[in-house]
């Protein structure tokens, strides 16, 4: 009967440590899931503030673009308004101008990318964008330095 108690006592105690290294592996278990999906939260926060980032700079990119556009409509404007048609040159002409600007809005380059093909036109455009400094610029350093070398067709109203 003693050999049957300790028997027992031994399975219970083989029973109880099973028990034991079984609720430990479970805690490590868990612990490891946890782990593991606090780590994948992590990264989805992560990878969602790295969008929020993308798409910020990418609207204020667009708002650059846009606020260059104008100024370069503004800049046009003011060139066309500034223009003295030459004697003898044909409606309907238009060139290619590459302007330089400095902070300020002053002209320090002119250039005619794409010729009319008419070389005293193009040459009176050239005098009216250096008649036209300093020309309007944005006071916003980003969109300034977008816009240091301005390029557009000029294409006169008839």
């Amino acid at each position: 009967k003693r050999i049957e108690e300790e028997k027992r006592k031994a399975e219970e105690a083989k029973r109880k440590a099973e028990d034991e290294r079984r609720k430990a592996q479970d805690a490590k278990r868990r612990a490891e899931e946890e782990d593991l999906l606090r780590k994948q939260m992590e990264d989805e926060e992560h990878r969602m503030q790295q969008e929020v980032e993308r798409r910020r700079e990418e609207a204020e990119q667009q708002r650059i673009l846009s606020e260059v556009e104008r100024y370069q409509l503004l800049i046009q404007n003011k060139v066309e308004r500034n223009w003295i048609r030459p004697p003898d040159t044909a409606k309907g002409m238009k060139c290619t101008v590459s302007v330089n600007l400095i902070p300020g809005g002053e002209v320090v380059g002119v250039k005619i990318v794409k010729s009319s093909g008419n070389a005293v036109f193009d040459r009176s455009v050239e005098t009216s964008v250096w008649q036209s400094s300093p020309m309007p610029v944005s006071s916003d350093a980003k969109v300034f330095d977008k816009m240091r070398t301005i390029n557009f067709v000029f294409n006169p109203k008839d």
